[in-house]
């Protein structure tokens, strides 16, 4: 396999990239870029990104959807660890008094 004198030499070894089949079908134009860590749906644009397009304040009250599991609370959202919030601080705080009366 010879190359000709003037073409440069392929960087990355010797092996060209194949198009891709439908190339000429999608234009760039036309393809979508999916841009995360942005604000869409609640109205604070000018908040910090928390999660599922929201700031933190929004998507604490109203972007969970999941309803907790482990507890007697089921008709409220989950919060962590399959609990309710009112559960999982009952928790958390019992947990932190035994370690430090230890």
């Amino acid at each position: 396999m010879a190359v000709a004198e003037d073409e440069p030499p392929q960087a990355g070894g010797s092996k060209a990239k194949k198009p891709r089949k439908n190339a000429a079908k999608v234009s760039k134009s036309k393809r979508q870029i999916k841009h995360r860590k942005e604000i869409n749906r609640c109205e604070h644009v000018t908040d910090h990104y928390y999660a599922s397009g929201m700031c933190k304040n929004c998507y604490h009250s109203k972007g969970r959807v999941k309803m907790a599991e482990l507890c007697d609370h089921k008709d409220r959202k989950l919060y962590a660890r399959g609990v309710c919030k009112a559960c999982y601080l009952r928790d958390y705080h019992n947990r932190l008094r035994t370690v430090n009366e230890e």
